[in-house]
């Protein structure tokens, strides 16, 4: 099935988790936010012109879902679903929408049978140049690390994935309110997990995958 995208002015998020308001052909719905945290907390959306996706199958409490937001001539993208299937695309050269536990406490994002290869994706939206990682609270993450630390010490291969969904950031830095995440993230390095950074390009309608050169410190 061909997804199908409209445009729409971005109003407000809803009380609701998950749910946000926009307006479009002049009338105001409520869409689905594919966003765990508060939109807010990344960018700004506010009157901003966004992108919806219509969403598949007649179950659904909402009819469009927020994809993007237009920047000029560089959409970013906000729906982190969306980002993982680019990435098993992309880099994996696989379709597959199955999430796997690895341990009792860790689905991987990607998991690839055949090398045993735990694969963990992080988007990060902005609409800045120079931005932090983790932006938000870390507690969740730094729990991912946990056991992505027991799975390297079981010989396992670990694969960190970071993915800038605005082309135009700059500048990655961990964040200094959350020396807790830096501390196991840096331990899982030292153990082999290798991290790679891409900033996601978009062109021709489509988003791109490039691979970037930062420094993260």
């Amino acid at each position: 099935m061909i997804d199908e995208y409209r445009e729409g002015i971005f109003i407000k998020e809803s009380k609701n988790r998950f749910l946000c308001e926009v307006l479009i052909d002049n009338q105001i719905q409520e869409c689905y936010l594919p966003c765990s945290s508060k939109i807010s907390d990344f960018i700004c959306l506010t009157n901003k012109k966004v992108i919806l996706r219509k969403n598949k199958g007649n179950k659904t409490k909402t009819q469009f879902s927020l994809f993007a937001v237009c920047n000029g001539d560089n959409n970013i993208l906000l729906d982190l679903n969306y980002l993982n299937v680019l990435v098993k695309e992309q880099l994996y050269n696989i379709d597959s929408k199955r999430e796997v536990y690895v341990t009792s406490k860790l689905r991987s994002d990607i998991y690839i049978p055949n090398n045993e290869t735990i694969i963990e994706v992080k988007g990060i939206i902005s609409d800045k140049k120079n931005v932090v990682f983790p932006s938000i609270k870390a507690k969740r993450a730094e729990e991912q690390l946990i056991e992505l630390k027991k799975l390297l010490l079981e010989n396992k291969k670990v694969e960190y994935v970071i993915v800038l969904t605005n082309e135009k950031i700059e500048e990655i830095q961990f964040n200094p309110l959350r020396e807790v995440f830096k501390k196991r993230f840096q331990e899982c390095i030292e153990l082999g997990m290798n991290v790679y950074i891409y900033s996601l390009k978009y062109a021709n309608q489509r988003y791109k995958l490039i691979s970037k050169q930062y420094e993260l410190n």
